[in-house]
């Protein structure tokens, strides 16, 4: 008898159809992925851009600060203590205090305050659009 220590080429041959065919698996997964991955980079950037007013508005709220309804307009939200919101078209961006960056790529922004304690701000990111309320002391100053 013979003793069978190497590799057959009837097995060698076995061996690489099936790393191909893992391969090939792979490239299929892997650019369904990235395809994937594309897609959520876009939503993620206009989502962020909407957290980041929603999360400096709610810390005002929170830290009990009173909207100026005399001072607030459609582009233009005033707090009482001296903090400004301010949409600015031609930027499509957010600052505060007009010079402090808060979100841009906003295609539109308004403030709006409705009865003695209510904010809507309305957001509108590309092809993503947020009502967000926030009940909050609106005082007339």
């Amino acid at each position: 008898m013979r003793n069978n220590k190497g590799i057959t080429l009837l097995s060698l041959i076995g061996y690489v159809i099936l790393s191909l065919m893992a391969l090939a698996v792979l490239g299929v997964i892997t650019s369904n992925f990235r395809k994937n991955f594309d897609e959520l980079n876009v939503q993620s950037v206009q989502e962020v851009e909407l957290d980041k007013i929603n999360l400096q508005l709610t810390k005002e709220i929170k830290e009990g600060n009173t909207v100026n309804k005399s001072q607030t307009s459609t582009y233009v939200l005033t707090f009482t203590n001296g903090t400004v919101y301010t949409y600015v078209p031609e930027d499509k961006a957010i600052y505060q205090n007009n010079n402090i960056l808060i979100a841009k790529h906003i295609k539109n922004c308004i403030f709006a305050t409705i009865g003695d304690n209510m904010l809507r701000v309305f957001l509108e990111v590309e092809n993503n659009s947020r009502a967000i309320s926030y009940t909050v002391r609106i005082a007339e100053i």
